[in-house]
């Protein structure tokens, strides 16, 4: 295969510098999953190679590996008395002398893998397992009693409650109580539609916290085990969620937003917006401003008086961890295999941290104020915390890149939070600036008499030529930011907002007719359907069709989330998708008469019906699936990609290009079977098919644009 990649930074004249770190520990052949710190100052690392090591700070390996597990180590914890428990993917635990070497047998009895292990305070130990049961052991390892069951999936985490019971939680939708003894305590929190995926005491001891994939957060009363406020709002799964200072409630997850929530369950104002991906995590700082950190290659800073938040650009590809630094700067992380540290104050990067050679999964501050990272290429690194050892970082555009699409003429334009559209050259040059928006520049495209369109957070709409020096025509009208436009037959377009309407302009900019009113909130999308009419979707659930002058012709309600898009397939009928998990295909003036498809496990991102009459569909939960008309599945889901599948085409010859955060380019045969895969530098926004066996890609994260073309015979 052939690729070209084209870089666009802002000034190439600067070089990243090699990296430098304090010491490289060599010895799994795994990714490693985890380290601590043991108290003599040496360093325990587990793998997924079945192993756990001890490291001196220079790097160097204390003794032989601690061997016994026959799969995974998934983590690891340090008893008072000094020996070391750990548990894997292979159903057991296992105990270790201080020097290594093994105390006992290994816990053995749970039928699946141990997902987490803690120590309780009379010296028993506690596991949770994929079996769907916990277990209690005596120190000595031996096991104390039957198993804890009752829930019918895999137990995800634990808490202990002040009265010493036990709170688990699983992938059934419930919580369960527990005594001590292992009794169960009261009856389920049952509520949740989905998986829970945390939860946490609230002070008080009163009541409890759980966030779930069913996009709700909902608080319990510990007495009665009844549900006392349900807080609704995400659109889709609560990834994690976070008690700050003030007794307010932080969640964030799919919806690319933050919640935040007052102690009686009331939404404290609109949700945070501004990340472009799935919001991975939160902190607060020690000022009350809260460190976000998402998919989109960015960590964000809220002052959340003023709602207002900094973006911290750098990473290239999605960041999947941070903390806070003993001198109050941020350490950050990502698959791009570097480390970063920021300065909160300054909202500016100091210091980069390169030397791994895949994906980081986490990292951890010594007692010397040093940084151990550990990753999947099988190594962890130290690093010391002086940001002047670190490799300084690209210097590229001031505000991040939101977007970009391939001219005609093969340039490059790009548009900006800097309120500023780009066209680059093919040789990586900045060819032109295109300004006038007064805010960030959400989106753009290309009419059919070859001048462009964009559109912004500022409410107005721009059309120019591509060579010109002026700022060319605004188009006012929409009282809010305008989140999208497409071009219409007719040489105008149609545009869509945040202030619930959509509004109509001809070719040279000027408004026609009234807004198209309907929409109780903000508008997300808008297509032209086949037969002339406009399919609209917004925050209020709500799928509407107008026709082109703004009617009103129909409103259809049902799926249990934000609509997401919606086509038309060759019979007529409508295919929707959402953010529910599901698709539905109905008819247009029956939509009480429809088709559910199940099966996504998260956010449906997008669906296009095929020419033998299957459907495609591609979701957040990494996933590609095929489907009959009847809403059956055709074969197994296509897995493959690591992160969110942001999109997919289907080429000439029936094979299917799919692209996701995960940085991949994956082709598909027409029934599902992996060919290839193209790894790319950052995430793409963009995957348009040239013609013929071509395609090209245009990515961006640290606000550089690559551009890519393929051959896709030599890839089959």
């Amino acid at each position: 295969m052939s690729v070209r990649p084209l870089l666009i930074p802002r000034d190439a004249s600067r070089k990243i510098r090699p990296p430098t770190y304090e010491a490289l520990f060599k010895g799994h052949r795994g990714a490693v999953k985890g380290v601590f710190v043991v108290p003599d100052g040496r360093l325990l690392s587990w793998s997924s190679d079945g192993t756990l090591r001890f490291w001196h700070g220079d790097g160097t390996s204390d003794g032989k590996a601690l061997v016994g597990h026959t799969r995974a180590v998934e983590g690891a914890l340090l008893l008072p008395d000094g020996r070391i428990l750990s548990w894997s993917a292979d159903h057991t635990l296992r105990l270790w002398n201080p020097d290594g070497s093994p105390y006992g047998d290994p816990l053995s009895g749970h039928r699946d893998g141990v997902n987490g292990a803690r120590l309780l305070a009379d010296g028993r130990i506690l596991s949770w397992s994929a079996d769907a049961t916990l277990r209690l052991w005596r120190p000595d390892g031996l096991s104390d009693g039957a198993p804890l069951a009752g829930h019918r999936e895999n137990v995800c985490g634990t808490v202990l409650l002040e009265d010493e019971s036990i709170l688990s939680w699983s992938w059934d939708g419930t919580l369960r109580r527990w005594q001590p003894n292992g009794d169960p305590s009261a009856k389920p929190l049952v509520g949740h539609k989905s998986w829970v995926n945390g939860a946490l005491p609230l002070p008080g001891g009163q009541h409890l916290l759980s966030w779930s994939d069913d996009a709700t957060l909902r608080v319990w009363r510990l007495d009665s085990g009844e549900e006392a406020t349900r807080l609704l709002g995400n659109q889709f799964s609560v990834k994690e969620a976070l008690l700050l200072a003030d007794g307010r409630i932080l969640s964030c997850g799919n919806d690319w937003a933050m919640g935040v929530w007052r102690a009686d369950g009331s939404a404290d104002g609109e949700p945070l917006t501004g990340h472009r991906g799935c919001v991975n995590g939160a902190i607060q700082l020690e000022d009350g401003r809260v460190v976000s950190w998402s998919d989109d290659c960015t960590l964000k800073i809220w002052d959340l008086q003023k709602r207002e938040a900094a973006t911290l650009s750098g990473h290239s590809k999605l960041v999947t961890g941070a903390r806070v630094l003993r001198d109050g700067r941020i350490l950050s992380w990502s698959w791009d295999c570097t480390l970063r540290i920021w300065d909160p104050d300054a909202k500016a990067q100091v210091g980069v941290l390169a030397g791994h050679e895949n994906r980081i999964i986490g990292a951890v501050q010594t007692t010397d104020g040093d940084i151990v990272s550990w990753s999947s290429d099988a190594t962890l690194r130290r690093w010391s915390s002086d940001a002047s050892n670190h490799s300084p970082a690209l210097e590229t555009l001031e505000k991040p890149i939101i977007g970009a699409l391939v001219l005609p003429d093969g340039r490059v334009l790009s548009w900006s939070m800097d309120h500023h559209l780009r066209i680059w050259s093919p040789d990586g040059r900045l060819s032109g600036s295109l300004g006038g928006h007064e805010a960030a520049v959400g989106g753009a495209l290309i009419l059919s008499d070859g001048r462009l369109l964009s559109w912004s957070a500022d409410a107005t709409l721009r059309i120019r030529r591509p060579e010109a020096s002026d700022q060319g025509r605004q188009c006012i009208g929409h009282e809010g930011p305008v989140f999208g436009a497409l071009a219409l037959p007719d040489g105008g377009f149609l545009s869509w907002s945040r202030d619930s309407t959509l509004r109509r302009w001809s070719k040279d900019g000027t408004l026609i007719g009234t807004p198209f009113a309907g929409h109780e909130e903000d508008v997300y999308g808008a297509t032209l359907l086949p037969n002339g009419l406009v399919a609209s979707w917004g925050k209020d659930k709500s799928l509407r069709l107008w026709d082109q002058t703004g009617a009103p012709v129909s409103v259809h309600y049902g799926h249990e989330g934000t609509y997401d898009g919606v086509v038309m397939i060759p019979d007529g009928r409508l295919l929707s998708w959402s953010a529910d998990e599901t698709l539905r295909l109905s008819d247009q003036t029956d939509y009480a008469d429809f088709i559910r498809f199940r099966g996504h496990q998260s956010w449906v991102s997008g669906a296009l019906p095929l020419a033998d009459g299957r459907i495609l569909s591609w979701s957040r939960d990494m996933t590609l699936r095929f489907w009959n008309l009847d809403g059956t599945t055709a074969g197994d889901p296509l897995t493959g990609h690591e992160a969110s599948v942001l999109g997919a085409i289907v080429l000439p010859d029936r094979r299917v290009l799919s692209w996701s955060n995960d940085s991949t380019i994956r082709l598909w045969r027409w029934d599902g079977m992996p060919l290839s895969v193209v790894r790319l530098s950052s995430p793409p926004f963009e995957v348009r098919a040239t013609g013929g066996n071509q395609f090209s890609v245009v990515a961006e994260c640290n606000n550089t644009i690559v551009v890519h073309d393929a051959d896709l015979n030599s890839i089959a």
